[in-house]
């Protein structure tokens, strides 16, 4: 089983990964079709991953399409772990390892997420930590 990052951060990834292995600027047609989606959402999925790779490079658009421009070296790796620490489960795990996590309810409140939204991700953190000989308990002590 591997964790799934959900379509927005998948269609971001993938994105990511057309701009930085092609050698042409690639049309909006062309990035709907390829990332089956709207061009409203492609629209927005350009700009969230622009704001992922801020630091790093920026997705520009010219009148032969969009580039990926790189102000670092930018690879394969670089962009799943950009889009990794995007995701709850990093997120989450990264809270328990580094920070005091007090209630889940607070833990969403300081992540911008609703509580319902977390919840229903611990199933699937759950399942993807006693994967990997993990476990997670919540509650009660440790």
């Amino acid at each position: 089983m591997s964790y799934e990052i959900g379509k927005g951060l998948s269609r971001q990834y993938l994105l990511l990964r057309q701009l930085h292995n092609s050698s042409v600027p690639l049309t909006k047609n062309d990035l709907s079709k390829e990332l089956n989606c709207s061009r409203p959402t492609l629209n927005n999925t350009l700009i969230l991953a622009d704001n992922l790779i801020d630091r790093y490079g920026s997705i520009e658009k010219s009148s032969d399409g969009i580039i990926l421009k790189e102000k670092k070296s930018i690879n394969d790796a670089f962009i799943k772990a950009i889009i990794l620490k995007e995701t709850v489960l990093y997120q989450f795990v990264y809270s328990i390892l580094f920070e005091k996590i007090v209630s889940i309810e607070s833990w969403a409140f300081d992540h911008f997420m609703s509580t319902s939204y977390v919840y229903s991700k611990m199933k699937s953190i759950r399942a993807f930590l006693r994967e990997n000989k993990l476990e997670l308990v919540t509650g009660g002590e440790f």
